[in-house]
């Protein structure tokens, strides 16, 4: 029976039930016409109850199957789909073959799963699109990257990332798996599952053959097609869903989920992120001991197994610590889900816990192993013999004096305060013997940054080496003690100097240009090479350039570029050599917010990305062994300290620098760490820019003890959309235009949402969010309700406009490799591109003719290009990304470059002047879209830094 049929004969069969009997031959009649066999089919139903229907059920499957797997795979090999080259056959089964194919535009090897052509439509077409929205709205190193669907001709195919490697399933094949294998494994899974849980998606299929094992150790989670976002924290679910959905071809018919379905879901009751948590500690049951803990012959067998039984215990041939996994089987196993792990993150620290406590053990093992035959080299035998009876009582006695809960390897880190001045402290960098930290501060005046010293556990004042009116900032120890070396910033001018830790005369090493002027966001960090001989730094290669590394050499003051970002980014940032000089780290980013790691052979070579979340990378330090790499990244509502290894793997949040830690340093002995803490209250301003009065007044119109940024008025000038994280996240909030009776009207609950703007009829506000992983935009309605997804490329897409018709949305993409000004229709459609030379945010003119935009942060200059499409036209130097507001008549913008105070200026488009407005009157806001106009021209509103503050924070017996 093909699936077709079944179908067909199911939605005849459910219509014959709702009917009344009596009138079920009419029914069938009107239904099945001259088809007997389709009538007879639907009566064996009606007579058999659920016993027939399950019959029939399998029969429809067995047919499915036999269809797929006799007929020959369509031969796509040679083919192109779209830019896609298909290059080989990797697998085929029930649900179609998955190729490995070239992307031809962006020169990347990828997965093509083909959805086949008698299932291409329907039910299945459906599950195989859910497949891919739910997995792209993730973006974790942990799971499988879905780049977009494509329908070619007859072709319906999904495309991902092409991973060389194997399943775990493949892998149990050849036996069980090493405890810490299997802890590894388990481990990444359950990263995984943390950051779908957060975005509030369930799994539901968790088992070996979803799991991936590539060659570099990176484990992968495959197939959200079972996923459900979860909308009121549950979902709901038939025992028999999975089977329905989802079935194999290896041996016909495998009802391979069924073992590691959770009690709730096997008796169909609703479902939540726990499910998952039951299925991975079925999977590392059965990666420790070879077989999964609740069997049975049939399918029922199982789910009665699972409902009823406990699973085996372990045996002493599985591990020497059957007590610590035991617990976390228990707890993970609970048949009452309400006395199981309530979350991913419970069991991820179980899971760490372990992997410390086994390789713990190895090593103590392994030191008394080496003990044991250096003893029978030396001394003989008997020796040995004797050696060997004193470690083993040894270890007896320790294991059994030792108490019940396990010890700490080492001491507690220990955090305390290390500065607590009024203003900020931050950029602390250790002196060689880890006992001094260098750091930039702006004192209680906070008029200006200058470089400072202070002693580790000391209550001496800290020693002000310089008192430059400029910016002195980013110090950096040298090797041997004898320099610190900083940044000197003036506008978009650095020089790089050095100076003596006693104070005295400044030498000066380099000067260059920047396109970080908000330093203190994402800015010029020093690191000296090991040996010495190199300053590291960033810098602009040419003013309409974005920032690169380079390396600039302390004996010829030669500096030789070693980085390349794509153009149209904001650049390369944050240089940090490994201990063993071997390696440098680095930031590279299209903003302060969308940044990643990245890492490179000091010798030269590709950069390999580390982190792939879009908002990682405020500050590096490398662990004294090389190995890891420490930074600061934005998550979840504030700036929090990760960890990530060099030769890749997934980032793991530490346990201390929780709360807006930012820039870092650890000393070069390791069991030293120090952060700046921040404490940033960011608030909304209004001007009236009616008449002639000088000044003009300054009211403080939208304001929290949290950030407040991002404004822009209704086409009325009724409202103001903005940012705000007063509810502990950032969300898009609506008042009116006095600033009074504010609402929200998202409710993301932590990815970071900004740029709201409004559609001309005041009825929507388009807005750009990192809730799929990456920057994409979104509509909402102006009172509220669910956000719809109007961009989904395998890009960032960011800082939408309306134009003045309401028909298409402009934004900045970064979906060709560099940013551009793109636009789409409203209600979804073909994206265009309008700009080649760089952009990243626009609005449209009054008369419809022309956008005007800014090419990227950092980078200078107002442009124009018609609506569509053409010659991009300089219109204004000086006018930066997020700083500026268009009316029909000219230009407000802020120039951040003016002292002692950022400027408000007009620039008049007829008479091509520039006029002072006002000035901003404490620190600029310039990470954020931080200036609007009201369309009348009356008010204008600005974001000030009104209060600001960071401490560096030590902490002790870090490791």
């Amino acid at each position: 029976m093909t699936p077709e049929r079944f179908q067909q004969t199911l939605k005849i069969y459910h219509a014959a039930l709702e009917c009344d009997p009596e009138r079920r031959s009419a029914l069938l009649d009107e239904k099945c016409g001259r088809d007997q066999d389709l009538r007879q089919e639907v009566e064996l139903l009606l007579a058999g109850g659920k016993t027939a229907e399950a019959s029939l059920l399998s029969m429809a499957m067995k047919e499915s199957v036999r269809r797929l797997t006799d007929e020959n795979p369509r031969v796509l090999v040679g083919q192109t789909l779209d830019h896609y080259e298909v290059l080989s056959l990797v697998g085929s089964g029930g649900m179609g073959e998955v190729y490995r194919a070239r992307d031809i535009n962006l020169g990347r090897d990828v997965a093509l799963k083909i959805l086949p052509e008698g299932l291409s439509s329907g039910g299945e077409r459906r599950r195989f699109e859910r497949e891919a929205r739910a997995a792209s709205a993730l973006n974790h190193p942990n799971i499988l990257t879905i780049h977009e669907i494509e329908q070619v001709d007859d072709h319906r195919f999904l495309v991902s990332e092409y991973i060389e490697g194997e399943t775990l399933r493949d892998r149990l094949a050849r036996g069980r798996l090493p405890v810490n294998d299997s802890l590894e494994i388990a481990i990444q899974i359950a990263s995984a599952l943390e950051a779908a849980h957060a975005a509030g998606i369930v799994h539901r299929d968790i088992k070996p053959e979803n799991i991936m094992l590539r060659r570099d150790n990176l484990v992968k989670v495959l197939d959200f097609g079972l996923a459900k976002v979860s909308e009121l924290g549950t979902t709901s679910t038939k025992p028999e869903q999975a089977t329905l959905e989802w079935f194999h071809t290896d041996s016909g018919v495998v009802l391979g989920t069924s073992a590691y379905m959770s009690p709730e879901q096997t008796r169909g009751l609703p479902i939540d992120g726990r499910t998952d948590i039951w299925s991975l500690g079925i999977v590392l049951y059965e990666m420790v001991s070879g077989s999964p803990p609740f069997n049975g012959e049939t399918k029922s067998d199982v789910l009665v197994s699972i409902l009823q039984n406990e699973p085996p215990r372990l045996t002493s041939e599985v591990t020497n610590h059957r007590g610590a996994l035991k617990r976390i089987f228990d707890k993970a196993l609970q048949k009452d889900r309400d006395q199981r792990y309530q979350s991913a993150t419970q069991i991820l620290e179980d899971l760490k816990k372990l992997r410390l406590e086994t390789q713990t053990h190895a090593t103590n093992l392994s030191t008394a192993r080496s003990l044991a035959v250096s003893t029978f080299n030396a001394r003989g035998l008997k020796i040995a013999l004797f050696a060997g009876m004193v470690i083993v009582a040894g270890l007896a006695w320790y294991k059994l004096s030792r108490p019940t809960t396990a010890r700490p390897v080492q001491p507690a880190p220990k955090v305390t305060p290390f500065t607590t001045f009024p203003g900020r402290e931050q950029q602390p960098t250790f002196s060689p013997d880890g006992n001094q930290i260098a750091f930039s501060a702006n004192g209680d005046k906070g008029d200006n940054f200058d470089i400072y010293i202070k002693l580790v556990n000391s209550e001496a004042m800290p020693l002000r080496l310089t008192s430059n009116p400029a910016d002195d900032i980013y110090p950096a120890w040298s090797p041997d003690g004898n320099l610190i070396a900083f940044v000197r910033h003036v506008g978009a001018q650095i020089g790089i100097y050095t100076i003596s830790p006693l104070g005295g005369t400044e030498r000066k090493l380099y000067s260059g240009t920047s396109a970080f002027f908000s330093f203190y966001e994402f800015g010029n960090a020093l690191c000296w090479s090991p040996d010495g001989k190199y300053l590291a730094f960033s810098s602009q290669p040419s003013m309409d350039q974005p920032n690169s590394i380079f390396l600039l050499s302390t004996d010829t003051l030669e500096a030789h570029q070693i980085t390349q970002p794509p153009e149209g980014f904001l650049g390369d940032s944050t240089p940090a050599f490994s201990p063993d000089g071997k390696l440098l780290a680095f930031v590279r980013g299209a903003s302060s917010r969308d940044v990643e790691v990245f890492v490179m052979p000091v010798s030269g070579g590709e950069p390999k990305r580390l982190t792939y979340d879009n908002r990682s990378g405020r500050s590096l330090a490398w662990t004294a062994d090389s190995k890891w790499i420490v930074f600061s990244s934005w998550f979840y509502g504030g700036l929090k300290l990760f960890k990530v290894e060099a030769a890749g793997g997934t980032p793991q949040q530490l346990d201390v620098g929780t709360e807006f830690a930012s820039t870092l340093a650890i000393s070069k002995n390791g069991d030293r760490l120090a952060y700046s803490q921040e404490r940033r209250d960011t608030n909304i301003w209004r001007i009236d820019l009616t008449g002639s009065t000088a000044p003009k007044s300054h009211t403080n119109l939208i304001s929290s003890t949290r950030q407040d940024y991002s404004p822009q008025y209704s086409a009325d000038n009724k409202k103001i959309a903005f940012t705000s994280g007063r509810t502990g996240s950032n969300e898009i909030w609506v008042c009116d235009a006095d600033g009074q009776n504010a609402v929200p009207i998202t409710s993301f609950g932590g990815p970071d949402v900004g740029t709201p703007r409004w559609a001309p009829d005041g009825q929507q506000i388009a807005f750009d969010s990192l809730a799929p992983g990456r920057r994409d935009v979104f509509i909402i309605g102006s009172q509220g309700g669910k956000a719809r997804r109007l961009t989904g490329h395998d890009s960032n897409n960011v800082r939408p406009s309306w134009s003045h018709d309401g028909q298409w949305i402009y934004f900045g993409s970064d979906r060709n490799g560099d940013w551009q000004l793109w636009k789409e229709p409203a209600q979804g459609g073909q994206p265009v591109q309008l700009t080649r030379k760089g952009g990243r945010e626009g609005f449209e003119s009054a008369d419809g003719k022309f956008v005007y935009y800014a090419r990227g942060y950092g980078v200078a200059g107002l442009w124009k290009v018609p609506t569509e499409g053409g010659e991009e036209t300089l219109v204004l130097d000086g006018i930066y990304q997020g700083l500026w507001g268009l009316l029909d008549k000219g230009v407000y913008f802020i120039n951040p470059d003016t002292t002692p105070h950022a400027e408000i200026e007009f620039y008049n488009f007829a008479t091509g002047r520039t006029t002072k407005v006002s000035e901003v009157e404490k620190e600029l806001q310039l990470v954020y879209p931080s200036l609007a106009v009201s369309h009348d021209g009356k008010c204008l509103l600005y974001v000030q830094v009104d209060s600001f503050e960071s401490d560096i924070m030590l902490v002790e017996n870090f490791r």
